[in-house]
This record gives C-alpha cells, structure tokens and sequence, in this order.
C-alpha cells in the first residue's frame, strides 16, 4: 500500500512505522461495507433470484459461484455472494 500512496502523493502518509498489515484492515472494512449495501439491497427488494452455477476455467479448475439477482426500477443488479474453489468437483444427486 506505500507504493499507491506514494504515487498518488498522498499528503501526511507516516513514512517511518509504514507497515503492509493496514491494507488487510482496509479489505476487512470495505468487505463490511460491501455485506452492508448487500443487506439492503435484499432488504429493499420486491423481488430476487438466486443462482448458482459451476465452471471450469482454462487451466482446468472448477469454480463454483452463487448470484443473488435484485429487481429494481426494471433493471436486474446483480451480487456475487460466493466464489469456491472446488477441489473434488461438483457432483448433484436427486433423491
């Protein structure tokens, strides 16, 4: 995170006691912020689908995702809840 500031020339950044840890701070914070608008969006919405889906990337690895879809003013906005990493695969049984 020094290297971006440094670059923007943010004023009054510490130059000594500098530390990489504040950038996982950061992430933590914007995640909660992000869960946050997430709430309410569902909250507020009249309508929403959930979706989930597996792929395979190029370099063979599965993945698998789960879309939360809200409607609002006639538009579809889409919210990636998760993206895992499937180690053994995916496999659906009906009962």
């Amino acid at each position: 995170m020094r290297f971006p500031f440094k670059l923007l020339k943010v004023k009054n950044y510490p130059n000594k006691h500098w530390c990489d840890n504040i950038g996982w701070v950061m992430v933590e914070v914007l995640h909660s912020i992000v869960v946050q608008v997430m709430k309410l969006a569902l909250d507020k919405a009249n309508v929403f689908a959930l979706s989930c889906n597996e792929f395979t990337s190029i370099d063979n690895y599965s993945w698998l995702s789960i879309h939360a879809y809200t409607i609002q003013n006639w538009t579809k906005d889409p919210m990636l809840l998760s993206l895992e990493h499937l180690v053994d695969g995916f496999t659906m049984q009906l009962v």
